[in-house]
């Protein structure tokens, strides 16, 4: 009896060791075909009111939200009523709002050969006049781009028209996709020349502990924070690699490549610019957050989160910075901090419960955060959506509510608008993401 007990837990011992290096080789052999289910992702974005965002945003007090097996793109009150369809799209990227009309990332078809066959995503304008949409990829705007450079996985339009482009490309060495930067603008090209280098050549920055990696260039209201920026390639070709785009004017980060150079399995290799201050620039990377001047030569000061590997995101509210970090790989072992403006003090508001095991199997799933601005942090453990609002210098639970299924998978991902959490899941039979979960994350 003893021997076939110990030979059932060989057997399943041997059966968890196949299943785990099979994982190994397929993230081995990640390219741009998984993007869109490769791993779980929430969309940390700086207002949760904010006109833009990966599958929803708020504009004119009201939440247009991605919901393709019904159609499109769908408006409703900020209450949740009167839900109706206004573009039909059969699957989005990324939507942003504005007085003329809807921006967004509208999925055409699936290209590539046989196996590595992926979606290919274009941006398209819906006129709230006309009631008519534009592909503006055909418009004068994209003449210059090569075919292979229009696969779009982010945008981001300034208030003045100049539009800033994601596109996935894929080194066919590796196997690998790789994020380019473009601008161009509803006013004409903008021209490499256009730019302002702030920084250039990597030069090391006095004080920091990570002294490289700093490039950056101004135009327009846009500041671009890059591991390289290239001057001319293209007339419209700026950077490529690891980036970030903040709006000065709107005091937002407007695009990060943070998520895609995780799959890479890359770290970080520029500065995040998370605000603009009246001492200067906010920035991080790794684990380092620091204040930089604001022609970005040198540090007014910094510190490192020494108990932390990464800095996923900061948000900033008023004299405070609140931060989400994480200690392990694909967004494991997160917690919250408070750092003080003034002082770059900081303290630990929270951590989240670690996974629990018994020997190989899980019991309990590690907790994950899906939404942070200060006031309110909302978690995800299994199919628990907790929210927590700060009270007297510590996160205390509000509420919990009970999904219909587990959030962090790897086929998900999660977007914040108003007082809604939206859930999707990539589905493989129809090659889109469809909506799952609609959850009201008010406090009580």
């Amino acid at each position: 009896m003893v021997n076939k007990k110990v030979a059932m837990w060989i057997i399943l011992f041997a059966l968890g060791f196949v299943l785990w290096a099979s994982f190994s080789s397929i993230k081995t052999g990640f390219n741009k075909k998984s993007l869109d289910y490769y791993a779980f992702s929430a969309n940390y974005k700086q207002d949760q009111n904010c006109e833009w965002g990966k599958k929803a945003a708020v504009y004119n007090d009201h939440i247009y939200y991605s919901d393709t097996s019904n159609g499109g793109i769908f408006c409703m009150n900020l209450d949740g009523s009167q839900c109706h369809l206004v573009v039909k799209s059969p699957d989005i990227r990324k939507i942003q709002l504005s007085a003329e009309g809807i921006h967004y990332l509208g999925f055409i078809t699936t290209v590539g050969e046989e196996n590595n066959r992926y979606r290919s995503f274009r941006l398209f304008f819906y006129d709230w006049i006309t009631e008519k949409t534009l592909n503006l990829m055909e418009t004068s705007l994209y003449t210059s781009f090569r075919g292979e450079d229009l696969e779009l996985w982010d945008f981001y339009i300034t208030s003045q028209g100049s539009i800033v482009n994601m596109m996935i490309g894929e080194d066919a060495r590796v196997g690998m996709p790789y994020p380019s930067l473009y601008c161009t603008s509803t006013r004409g090209a903008i021209l490499s020349n256009s730019l302002s280098l702030l920084r250039k050549d990597n030069a090391p920055i006095p004080g920091s502990s990570y002294p490289m990696h700093c490039e950056v260039a101004a135009y327009d209201q846009l500041l671009l924070s890059a591991e390289s920026i290239l001057e001319s390639l293209n007339t419209y070709f700026f950077t490529w690699g690891s980036f970030s785009v903040a709006d000065r004017q709107r005091n937002q980060l407007a695009m990060n490549t943070d998520l895609l150079s995780r799959l890479f399995g890359e770290k970080p290799t520029h500065r995040t610019i998370d605000g603009f201050l009246l001492g200067g620039v906010l920035v991080h990377i790794a684990n380092e957050m620091m204040l930089l001047t604001p022609d970005f030569q040198d540090s007014v000061r910094s510190v490192l989160l020494d108990e932390e590997k990464f800095i996923r995101f900061v948000f900033v509210n008023g004299d405070k910075a609140y931060i989400i970090t994480e200690n392990g790989e694909w967004g494991k072992l997160q917690s919250v901090y408070e750092m003080d403006l003034e002082t770059f003090t900081y303290k630990k508001l929270y951590t989240c419960a670690k996974a629990e095991k018994y020997f190989i199997f899980t019991t309990q799933e590690e907790e994950q955060i899906l939404w942070l601005d200060g006031e309110k942090l909302v978690t995800v453990r299994g199919k628990d959506v907790r929210i927590w609002v700060l009270r007297d210098g510590e996160y205390q639970l509000n509420r919990t509510l009970e999904t219909a299924q587990k959030i962090v998978v790897t086929t998900n991902k999660t977007d914040v608008a108003g007082d809604w959490l939206f859930v999707y899941r990539f589905n493989m039979e129809k090659n889109r993401d469809e909506l799952i979960e609609m959850l009201n994350i008010a406090i009580s």
